[in-house]
């Protein structure tokens, strides 16, 4: 049974007469006639009786009509689907993330996406590094957000926020009067540092910026994230370096201040494959050249 000799059917059903069904196909009578004849020794049945002005449905050609145009509706339907998967129109967005971007960067971004995408959904979902980054090649994620990830030939890095570094203190501090504070002044306290693993990392960063201003690191905490960091802080356990995105959140019992003569930024980079075939991707690359992340 093929598609053509469905459509032919239900032109022929609808219309009720062979030359009209013709000129609504713009087919010439003939092969009307002849795939409609294959498709009842296909069904083993007739589908219509014949007369001089034309046809009328038989009990089984009723009853395939139903069934045929449901058919044409999940074909058309199923057509047009697949050209706006093509096209991007639809499908999902599978992102992943690693460490504070989802704060700031990524919400703004999906927001800016949905807006001109709202027939496409988004996928969100916490991962390392290193899983990203192979999740990227195996074509599992579209897009992966971080700091410091490794260079690879195929996978593309881009830079898309750059923030200051702060310092979060707990409620109570002896410094808590204060709106900055030196590095040098940070040496008498116990640094909490994240995330733990995935090095070179934000840590890493937080440590070479410090370093270079006088600070010696006395005592330190590792944690798991910057979740676990925040709770530290707020439990007195010491204080934490964190990007100033941080401090638009309301956490509980902790305050934040400037670093005193330190500049630096910290990125927050998104990577992408670079063979760029899914149009989704495309999609979310163009949505990332015109937001102006804030």
């Amino acid at each position: 049974m093929e598609m053509r000799q469905i459509r032919y059917f239900v032109a022929v059903a609808e219309e009720g007469n062979f030359s009209a069904a013709s000129r609504r196909l713009y087919v010439s009578q003939p092969p009307i006639t002849r795939q409609i004849q294959q498709l009842e020794r296909e069904l083993g049945v007739e589908l219509f009786i014949r007369h001089r002005k034309g046809v009328t449905l038989t009990p089984a050609g009723e009853a395939f009509l139903e069934e045929a145009r449901q058919i044409l509706t999940r074909s058309r339907l199923a057509r047009e689907r697949s050209q706006a998967a093509a096209q991007g129109d639809i499908g999902s967005l599978e992102v992943a993330y690693f460490g504070s971007a989802i704060y700031a960067v990524i919400p703004q971004l999906i927001r800016q996406f949905r807006a001109r995408n709202p027939t496409v959904s988004v996928s969100l979902q916490p991962l390392p590094k290193d899983a990203q980054m192979e999740g990227i090649k195996d074509g599992q994620i579209h897009v992966g957000f971080g700091r410091f990830f490794p260079q690879d030939d195929a996978v593309i890095q881009r830079t898309v926020s750059e923030e200051k570094l702060i310092v979060a203190i707990p409620e109570g501090h002896p410094f808590q009067k204060r709106r900055t504070i030196t590095a040098q002044a940070l040496s008498r306290e116990t640094l909490i540092l994240f995330p733990k693993v995935g090095r070179p990392s934000f840590a890493d960063e937080v440590l070479r910026v410090l370093t270079q201003r006088n600070f010696k690191l006395q005592k330190a905490l590792e944690t798991a994230d910057l979740s676990s960091a925040m709770a530290l802080t707020a439990a007195g356990m010491g204080v934490c370096p964190v990007p100033d995105s941080v401090a638009q959140l309301e956490w509980p019992n902790v305050r934040f201040l400037r670093l005193q003569g330190i500049n630096e930024l910290a990125a927050v980079n998104c990577i992408y494959t670079s063979d760029r075939e899914s149009p989704i991707l495309l999609r979310f690359l163009e949505t990332l050249n015109d937001t102006q992340i804030v």
